[in-house]
């Protein structure tokens, strides 16, 4: 007669000839049989199938070991891979020496945007600039290099060098000598000077001097200004790298491939780095990682810097402004599955609710015509934010919903970003005029013409203006 496995135990062998009862402990029982005392079967194992089913035991000491390895290398790849999680190899191993920052300084413009933001904005302002030129200087030819003013030193990239200027008198204080032109504007840090050069190499140069403190090589050429934060210097290259370095040694921290060249800087906030490429799209990256937070796509190129502020990221493309949050995150395959959730709610499959816009945006400013597109990245202050267009329109629009505040009609396109510093905003266009607005209203102030086209932001540090025009000459303005 066959019982159910639940009726069935195991008994242990008595030191006597029979075997022990596990239901009621009887002794001298035989093994098989029926128990005198309670009734029920006894079923003797041998000792060598109770060792083997010991051994096939689920939770054994070997594979509870095994799997915590497992669980371990899991979530160390999980990690390693997760948008919003550190990269602890980077965090432990790769490490800054310094905290050097180019961020400027009261008085000073010591990277290309003015600050780690990009925003072109100086708030207090020691006087107002009247539009009288001091000085101008011949860089030897024609560059796109923005000037850089610490002090008493202007540093600027020139026709095949990088020069020290005096701000009073634009005298020459020292010269370096580079393979080619210098298109990328320059970043200072301490006692750094950084500059990226046609012939893939980014140098760190003494402040002082020009003297050579370091070198790295890319594979491309470089015409992004060098960014520096919390002792990391970010450079991007037409390789489609953008390149973290140690800003003390060169040495490399991590690089992060994207879509494109990488032709202009990025901005930097909150520990997050913004990059746009050579292709349609915003990275937004961790600065400490290089890991990619969000990717937000567009339909058009994204060749100009963005530029942070109000809780926003704003960045030209195909014509337009876009704004998207800056604390905005996307979590991996997210875009993909709206894309599936779009297709459906295109075929009007029942049930199926309007998608969700893409992760992070907020609006999009378009031109008053298609043909008058935004061409360089726009100054935003804490109300508003300025750009131009091809049109030579100068747009003021709200700075967090971009409704239009006002539009000033130059004579030709605006190809530069302007600048704004106090309650003036100022920009050049590409007949050689260079303009000073009342950031209220937008009202005429003064304008000048500077002998040749201004494609160059211009800058502002204690109280003067510095043009570089495209006949590569450098105009001092107070």
């Amino acid at each position: 007669m066959l019982l159910p496995w639940p009726m069935v135990e195991a008994a242990s062998a008595s030191p006597r000839n029979g075997v022990s009862c596990t239901w009621c402990g009887g002794k001298e029982e035989a093994a098989g049989g029926f128990c005198s005392a309670c009734g029920r079967v006894i079923v003797h194992f041998p000792g060598w199938a109770l060792a083997g089913a010991r051994r096939r035991r689920l939770f054994t000491r070997r594979r509870i070991v095994i799997a915590i390895c497992l669980l371990f290398l899991a979530g160390f790849v999980f990690w390693l891979n997760f948008p919003f999680l550190p990269d602890p190899v980077i965090l432990i191993f790769r490490r800054p020496t310094t905290n050097l920052t180019s961020q400027s300084m009261p008085g000073q413009w010591s990277m290309s945007g003015g600050n780690l933001q990009r925003s072109r904005y100086v708030e207090q302002v020691e006087r107002d600039v009247l539009g009288q030129t001091m000085w101008s200087v011949d860089l030897g030819g024609r560059t796109l290099s923005e000037p850089i003013v610490l002090g008493r030193v202007i540093y600027i990239g020139g026709h095949f060098k990088v020069v020290a200027l005096d701000v009073d008198t634009g005298r020459t204080l020292w010269t370096k000598t580079t393979t080619g032109p210098v298109q990328a504007s320059l970043a200072a840090a301490g006692d750094y000077l950084y500059v990226g050069l046609l012939d893939h190499r980014v140098l760190a140069l003494d402040l002082k001097t020009g003297a050579k403190r370091w070198e790295f090589q890319t594979r491309g050429i470089v015409t992004a200004a060098p960014v520096v934060a919390d002792g990391i210097v970010y450079v991007g290259s037409w390789d489609s790298f953008i390149y973290a370095l140690d800003a003390a040694t060169g040495k490399h921290i991590w690089r992060f491939r994207s879509d494109g060249p990488i032709r202009s800087p990025p901005s930097i906030h909150k520990g997050a780095l913004f990059l746009t490429d050579g292709g349609t799209n915003l990275h937004v990256l961790s600065a400490r990682t290089g890991q990619e937070r969000l990717l937000y796509r567009t339909s058009g190129p994204t060749t100009r810097s963005p530029v942070t502020g109000q809780g926003l990221v704003y960045f030209p493309s195909g014509g337009r402004i876009f704004a998207v949050d800056s604390g905005a995150r996307e979590f991996p395959g997210q875009f993909q599955l709206k894309r599936v959730w779009a297709q459906f709610w295109l075929w009007q499959v029942p049930g199926i609710p309007r998608p969700p816009g893409q992760k992070g945006g907020r609006w999009r400013v378009s031109p008053k015509k298609s043909s008058a597109g935004f061409t360089a990245s726009p100054a935003v202050s804490e109300e508003a934010f300025y750009v131009g267009d091809a049109q030579g329109n100068l747009n003021a629009h709200d700075a967090r919903n971009g409704q239009m505040l006002w539009r000033f009609r130059a004579e030709t396109a605006i190809v530069s970003s302007p600048l704004i510093a106090g309650a003036r905003v100022y920009f050049g266009t590409r007949d050689g005029s260079l303009y000073a607005l009342g950031t209220d209203f937008g009202e005429l102030i003064w304008q000048r013409n500077m002998g040749a086209p201004v494609e160059v932001s211009p800058v502002f540090a204690a109280g003067r203006l510095y043009v570089h025009t495209s006949d590569g000459r450098l105009h001092s303005i107070k």
